[in-house]
């Protein structure tokens, strides 16, 4: 999910994110993808949300959220993720690795994903959360100490989604202003194309 320094979105065990906790400016709209940011309470790093329908179903949509191993396809600057421990069909712990230009270094960070499913009003939510003491730091990486994104999918109409995804991180260390544009506006709207074109398979 949109996801990890940024898209992946990336098990929500603090307090979610919300377009109600946060006033959202738009920074992008093309192609039915809408792109907002806000300020962060825990980052110098812009808050993310990204809202787009598209075709599919909640359960495509969790079908290739939770395919952690090929996010490398479709999320922004992922260099690697893999599968670290699947605790039950709807709940896992992956890991990540974002690829951040020259000469800022690699970001990485396991997280934690938990979905939720209401049937009857044929809704998903799927909340992610970083953790970043659960597997070694690598050398000559920098741990993201906060992420926290969260994935509201719901139905309207057959074969038809809308998806909001919203994300709160603190990539670590120092970022250059223009690495992060990247990552606030080109990521989410690049990983969001991806996604579409994936459900349509």
């Amino acid at each position: 999910m949109l996801h990890h320094l940024l898209f992946i979105v990336l098990m929500l065990f603090s307090a979610p994110v919300s377009a109600t906790e946060a006033r959202w400016q738009l920074v992008k709209e093309k192609d039915g993808i809408l792109v907002y940011t806000s300020d962060s309470e825990s980052s110098a790093l812009k808050s993310i949300k990204v809202t787009a329908v598209m075709e599919g179903t909640p359960e495509k949509l969790w079908a290739v959220v939770q395919d952690v191993n090929t996010q490398k396809e479709w999320v922004y600057a992922t260099k690697s993720s893999k599968l670290l421990k699947r605790t039950s069909p709807g709940e896992l712990l992956y890991y990540v690795e974002t690829e951040v230009p020259w000469p800022v270094s690699n970001r990485d960070i396991p997280i934690r994903m938990k979905m939720t499913q209401n049937k009857a009003d044929q809704t998903l939510v799927i909340n992610t959360v970083g953790l970043p003491k659960a597997v070694p730091v690598n050398d000559g990486k920098v741990r993201v100490p906060h992420l926290v994104a969260r994935w509201e999918v719901k139905s309207v109409g057959k074969d038809k989604i809308k998806v909001d995804y919203f994300l709160d991180l603190n990539p670590g260390g120092a970022i250059p202003a223009w690495i992060a544009n990247l990552f606030v506006t080109k990521g989410p709207f690049e990983t969001f194309t991806n996604l579409r074109e994936l459900l349509k398979k």
